[in-house]
């Protein structure tokens, strides 16, 4: 009986982790799409990693001057089918948080959540 009082409560423990993480992600990306400002960015990096059991991970990272003139970098994770449309030395367009510039995205992202708030049919 122990041991499933114990499991119940690692499960509803990471059950509030995980809502508590998804809704700061959703906060900030609110935050953009109604604030965020513009910006060019440099892909400074594309890379493949390995994972455990032979996993491979796929991340891009970019590098833009906030309007305070101070430059952020910001690594993500992209899917696979996307890697071979990212290459070191491009431009992309992002959208950042000017009184937190260490959260930004790819504009696309923001303009795929805008287009989902205009068009709900579209969920």
């Amino acid at each position: 009986m122990t041991e499933l009082l114990l499991v119940v409560v690692v499960i509803v423990a990471l059950l509030i982790y995980t809502r508590r993480r998804l809704k700061a992600a959703a906060t900030r990306m609110d935050s953009l799409t109604k604030n965020g400002l513009e910006a060019s960015a440099t892909i400074t990096k594309v890379e493949r990693r390995r994972r455990s059991r032979g996993e491979r991970a796929f991340y891009v990272t970019y590098a833009f001057n906030a309007v305070n003139g101070i430059e952020y970098t910001r690594e993500f994770e992209i899917p696979p089918s996307e890697f071979t449309e990212f290459d070191a030395g491009q431009t992309v367009a992002i959208v950042y948080n000017s009184s937190d510039p260490d959260n930004s995205v790819l504009k696309t992202s923001v303009d795929q959540v805008r287009e989902l708030q205009r068009n709900p049919r579209l969920q």
